[in-house]
């Protein structure tokens, strides 16, 4: 019994002295909370921040959790070959995923375990910098996004005409990349397909390709050969951004939209295209060289626009000539009766009316003793030879009026046949005012190669 009582003495006295301490606590967080309302917010922000920490820290482990779930499930479905290739099986159909293998020049397999690769998946061999050379078989058929992104080492790559889809950034940032082949199929250069590649000098775009997307050649800082087919109509913003090594390149008229900055920074670029269209107008509002591409019609224009041109030259020369000369045109007579200068034996000449040459051309018109151009008027003669021996005929001079010419015929005229000549003599408006007619006329025979020579005064009142 003393026992007993001894020992519940001593659980009383160690409770007593846990209630103490636990009102001594309870004293202090009075305490505290009277005198210092920081401390208080400071312990609540703890205690929350503690709670949130706690939540979060769950939270995190939910996700990690999760992930770890994810990706245990991706490590299940991915499997590796013995050369290093990460692969997925989708439909009998083999997607690489990645690989691990550090072989520089890199063959990628047509089959895995008898099925066929058909795909080079997402960020396959993205940052891989051990590739140098890669060849792609012709079982497939895309190249999915950033699927060689920043392979830096990578120099030369060849594509199959299989593959008919190349994703955006496939081959962005290659920074060595100078060889690579584009198949006949693909419709699209996609976005950002060859950005920063800047040692690469040259592309050839397939036929079939229309349209370049946006920082499709990014600054490619090395390019200076490339094609844009016919049946291109669009080129995205800042396509061919900072291409500083481009010199030449023709867009068709085709080309219907060109993105902002599409040739920003090409310093020595000079496009090529034709008259009236979208490449013109972008080329004029950016202040980039533009080369006109001229068309037959170009041409037909050009040579209309020249035609009519030189017509309307000529149109106001003449009448320019008319106005000038307009009392030749109100003189169109006709003599009554030809004026006979001579008639003998050996030939006959007679003056047979005004000519029919338009004598407003000053080229025609020899004026002398500082006569006036509008002074005078050609007229026709015509010499007939009367003798059985061709004769050449001049005058010394013949007057006409006030006005003294000579005219020569430079033929010879044969017997029995008639030549005509033109010569300029002062304009009259009828035989009336033919006050005298007179001059002297010679006459050339040649008979039996015996040259004879003979001149004839004549005087006509």
């Amino acid at each position: 019994m003393e026992n007993v009582f001894k020992k519940s003495t001593t659980v009383l006295l160690a409770l007593t002295f846990i209630l103490a301490i636990s009102n001594l606590n309870g004293v202090n967080t009075s305490f505290a909370d009277t005198d210092d309302n920081t401390t208080q917010t400071t312990t609540e922000q703890s205690n929350s921040d503690d709670s949130t920490t706690s939540d979060d820290s769950a939270t995190d482990d939910s996700t990690t959790t999760e992930e770890s779930t994810q990706d245990s499930e991706k490590d299940e479905n991915t499997l590796t070959t013995k050369d290093g290739f990460k692969y997925i099986l989708e439909e009998d159909e083999v997607t690489i995923k990645g690989y691990e293998g550090k072989e520089s020049d890199l063959e990628i397999p047509s089959e895995i375990d008898g099925h066929k690769v058909t795909k080079i998946g997402e960020n396959a061999f993205d940052g891989n910098e051990e590739i140098i050379n890669v060849t792609i078989p012709d079982s497939v058929k895309t190249i999915d996004l950033y699927a060689f992104y920043n392979c830096t080492s990578l120099e030369t790559v060849s594509i199959p005409e299989s593959v008919t889809s190349i994703g955006e950034g496939a081959f962005a940032n290659c920074t060595a990349l100078n060889t690579i082949n584009l198949p006949s199929k693909i419709k699209t250069i996609s976005y950002g397909l060859f950005a920063s590649c800047s040692n690469l000098t040259k592309i050839e775009i397939p036929s079939k390709v229309t349209s370049i997307d946006g920082y499709a050649f990014y600054a490619c800082t090395s390019l200076k050969d490339v094609n844009i087919p016919e049946g291109v109509t669009s080129i995205g913003e800042a396509a061919f951004y900072y291409c500083v090594g481009l010199e030449n390149l023709e867009l068709s008229k085709n080309v219907t939209e060109i993105g902002d900055y599409a040739f920003e920074n090409c310093t020595n670029l000079t496009i090529t295209g034709y008259n009236n269209t979208k490449v013109k107008t972008y080329a004029t509002e950016n202040s980039i060289p533009f080369k006109t591409i001229y068309t037959a019609w170009d041409y037909i224009k050009i040579i209309l626009g020249l035609a009519l041109t030189a017509g309307i030259i000529f149109l106001i020369y003449k009448l320019r000539a008319i106005i000038k000369n307009k009392r030749y045109l109100k003189n169109n007579i006709v003599f009554d009766e030809p004026v006979v200068i001579l008639d003998n034996q050996d030939c006959k000449i007679e003056i047979k009316g005004k000519s029919n040459k338009k004598i407003i051309d000053g080229k025609e018109i020899n004026a002398k003793k500082n006569s006036s151009v509008a002074d005078f008027v050609g007229y026709v003669y015509e010499i007939e030879n009367k003798s059985k021996s061709p004769i050449q005929v001049s005058t010394k001079y013949i007057t006409i009026g006030e006005y003294t010419d000579k005219f020569n015929l430079n033929e010879e005229i044969p017997a029995g046949k008639k030549a005509k000549g033109f010569t300029y003599c002062k304009k009259i408006n009828s035989l009336d005012e033919l006050k005298e007619v007179s001059g002297i006329v010679v006459i050339s025979k040649n008979n039996d190669d015996i040259n004879e020579t003979k001149e004839y005064n004549f005087n006509i009142d």
